[in-house]
């Protein structure tokens, strides 16, 4: 089920042949992608959409975005198996992520 929703979620810009260079929690690495611009990533949906998102869980990939695997390791929590993370988020230009999380 992850991998049809990370395809459905990032199309070909995932590339799934890349590895993770450290073990990940379960939880974590089935959510595990790699994206040219991201570096390595988990895909998981921002506690500031998670109630939308629950809402019409037909529509949840819409809510789903990749956040570096650094950044989620800080803090995440998992509901029905996806992944939830509270970054800081900026309504102009979105997700805060420090540039010495991003990993390629």
């Amino acid at each position: 089920m992850t991998e049809e929703l990370i395809k459905k979620v990032l199309g070909k810009s995932n590339n799934s042949a890349k590895s993770y260079p450290s073990a990940l929690p379960p939880e974590l690495s089935k959510w595990l992608c790699y994206l040219r611009d991201n570096g390595h990533s988990i895909l998981c949906l921002h506690e500031r959409n998670k109630v939308q998102a629950f809402e019409d869980e037909s529509a949840i990939t819409d809510f789903m975005l990749p956040i570096p695997v650094k950044t989620v390791l800080r803090k995440y929590a998992v509901k029905d198996n996806f992944v939830i993370v509270d970054v800081e988020y900026s309504s102009e230009i979105g997700l805060i992520i420090p540039d010495e999380d991003k990993e390629f």
